[in-house]
């Protein structure tokens, strides 16, 4: 049994590390699609 506390900080851990992760590969796709359009001209 999880107490609402422990919960609540598993849950909000896990939003940061999604939103990390998200705005990585966000970046990432950013940085690619740059490097694709300077490539392909």
């Amino acid at each position: 049994m999880f107490s609402p506390s422990a919960y609540n900080a598993v849950g909000l851990g896990t939003t940061q590390l999604y939103s990390r992760t998200l705005v990585y590969s966000y970046k990432r796709h950013c940085v690619v699609k740059r490097l694709g359009e300077w490539a392909g001209g």
